[in-house]
C-alpha cells in the first residue's frame, strides 16, 4: 500500500461519516486525496469565489470560517472537522472565506467522489443531510444569540452559508419519511422523536431532500400551507 494514502486512510477512518464507509471504499477515497498545505492567514477559499471541486478535511492546525467582509468569525475547524460542503449542494459562490490561522494540513476530497458514495452509501447520505440540518438551526441559533430581533432577517438571509459549517461529530441517527407523508404525521414523528428535522427519502431509501422545525414554522404555522398536504410541498430538495 502506498504510504501517503495509508496514512490519509488511517486518519479518515476515525471521523464520521468516513468511518461509516468499508475499507476498500474509503481506500479508493483516500488514493484521490489531495494534500494542502497552508501558510498562516493562507485562504483555502474566499466569499464570492467560485465553488472549488473539493471537500476539506482538516488533518493539522486549524481553519476559520469568516461571514460578512471576513469580520465575522463563524467557526473554528480543526483536527477531523469537514468544511468547504457547500458544493455538494448547490453550484454557486461561497458565502464563508476560509483562513488558516496557523501552519495547516487539509486532505482535499474531489466532490464528485463523495457524490458517489452517498449514493451508494444511505447511511452516508442521512449522516450529511442530518448534519446540513443540524448547520442551519444550531449555527443560526448561536449568530443570533444576544442579536437584536433587527439583525435575525439579516442573519436569516445568509443561512444557506451556513451549509459551509455544519459540524460532524454529529452521530444521532436521522429520521426520516417518503415525500407522500403528511405534513401533519411528519410533525407529530419529529415531535415523538424530539428531533428539528427529518430526512426525507426515495423509495430506495436515498436521501432526497430535508424539513426543519423552521420550515414547518415557516410555512405551516403561519396558514400558508395546510397541515394534511404531503411533506413534498415544503421539502428542501437536494
Amino acid at each position: 500500500m502506498n504510504l501517503i494514502p495509508d496514512r490519509v486512510y488511517s486518519f479518515l477512518k476515525e471521523y464520521p461519516p468516513f468511518s461509516m464507509l468499508d475499507q476498500a471504499t474509503l481506500l479508493d477515497l483516500a488514493e484521490k486525496a489531495v494534500i494542502q498545505y497552508l501558510q498562516p492567514q493562507e485562504f483555502v477559499f474566499r466569499a464570492g469565489e467560485a465553488p472549488k471541486a473539493y471537500v476539506y478535511v482538516v488533518r493539522e492546525g486549524a481553519i476559520q470560517l469568516l461571514q460578512q467582509d471576513e469580520h465575522i468569525l463563524v467557526e473554528v475547524c480543526d483536527e477531523g472537522d469537514s468544511f468547504g460542503l457547500r458544493p455538494l449542494l448547490a453550484d454557486s459562490p461561497y458565502v464563508l472565506s476560509a483562513q488558516a490561522t496557523e501552519e495547516t494540513l487539509l486532505y482535499a476530497l474531489r466532490i464528485d467522489n463523495l457524490q458517489l458514495l452517498i449514493e451508494s452509501n444511505p447511511k452516508v447520505g442521512f449522516y450529511l443531510a442530518q448534519n446540513f440540518a443540524w448547520g442551519i438551526n444550531g449555527k443560526y441559533n448561536q449568530l443570533t444569540r444576544g442579536k437584536l430581533p433587527a439583525d435575525h432577517a439579516t442573519l436569516a438571509s445568509s443561512q444557506p452559508s451556513l451549509f459551509e459549517i455544519q459540524s460532524i461529530q454529529h452521530s444521532k441517527t436521522p429520521v426520516t419519511c417518503h415525500p407522500a407523508t403528511s405534513i401533519q404525521q411528519v410533525a407529530n414523528i419529529m415531535q415523538q422523536q424530539q428531533v428539528g428535522s427529518i430526512v426525507i427519502v426515495d423509495k430506495n431509501q436515498h436521501p432526497v431532500g430535508i424539513v426543519t422545525d423552521r420550515d414547518l414554522r415557516n410555512r405551516v404555522v403561519t396558514g400558508e400551507i395546510a397541515i394534511t398536504e404531503p411533506i413534498a410541498t415544503i421539502i428542501y430538495w437536494y
